[in-house]
């Protein structure tokens, strides 16, 4: 899994739009059999469901970006956004050189990053995916942390690293998940490259419907308190593109 400072990954699905006219017509003749006709014709009304009305850019946007998120001296920078490249781009839950196959499926990515000038704090990732394919991406990530239990493993493919790392997850306790989906992995990571010190990350993803969103720091009880309010502008954006 990237570190803050190194960068995670992410065809836009057009936003549809229900349009409803009423047109009516009315004739009548008059008594003498003269024709009297008369037209009448309701104005236009458009109705717009509210879970249609986002585009996949502002979907991410919504679940990636909020001002409560930054704290004093604090500034957000935009590291990666748009329709993500797989082959190329960094991963949304890459984790330890583990290839998640269902990243290819993502339509849609946020990714950005609170710092204090060159200090990255923390990160957050929003990403849409197909349908079906955010759960499967969540199963990917357990499955490349069982396979990564042991090292030495090479660098990750977008990363300038030549040297092996060591990699271990120590899984946080439930008590202090309880404000995440029911659907998440919080863990804290520890980053061993050859002859270097330890990275110590605590990374949080969570998912509801077709969106992952994933917090990262240094700094354990931060990324609790940025997942626990992306996990509120979770469940609080109303998309058809992230329901259940």
């Amino acid at each position: 899994m990237p570190s803050p400072s190194s960068s995670f990954r992410a065809p836009v699905v057009a936003a549809a739009v229900l349009v409803a006219s009423v047109l009516g017509l009315a004739a009548c003749s008059s008594d003498d059999g003269a024709a009297a006709d008369t037209t009448t014709t309701a104005p236009p009304t458009t109705t717009t469901d509210p879970k249609y009305a986002l585009s996949p850019e502002e979907v991410v946007t919504a679940l990636a970006v909020d001002e409560d998120d930054l704290e004093t001296g604090e500034a957000r920078s935009i590291v990666d956004q748009g329709e993500p490249e797989y082959e190329e781009e960094p991963s949304t839950l890459g984790y330890c050189s583990y290839q998640l196959i269902n990243e290819g499926s993502r339509i849609q990515r946020l990714e950005v990053h609170l710092a204090d000038g060159d200090d990255v704090h923390a990160t957050i990732d929003a990403a849409l995916y197909t349908p079906g394919r955010a759960m499967a991406a969540l199963r990917e990530l357990r499955a490349g942390e069982m396979r990564c239990a042991t090292g030495p493993v090479p660098p990750m493919r977008w990363e300038d690293a030549t040297e092996p790392s060591t990699w271990s997850a120590e899984a946080l306790t439930d008590d202090t998940t309880t404000d995440l989906t029911d659907d998440h992995w919080a863990r804290t990571i520890t980053r061993t490259p050859a002859g270097e010190e330890p990275q110590v990350t605590t990374v949080i993803a969570q998912r509801r419907g077709d969106a992952i969103v994933v917090v990262s720091s240094p700094d354990r009880d931060r990324a609790l308190a940025l997942a626990a309010t992306a996990a509120d502008r979770l469940a609080s954006t109303n998309s058809y593109l992230i329901e259940e």
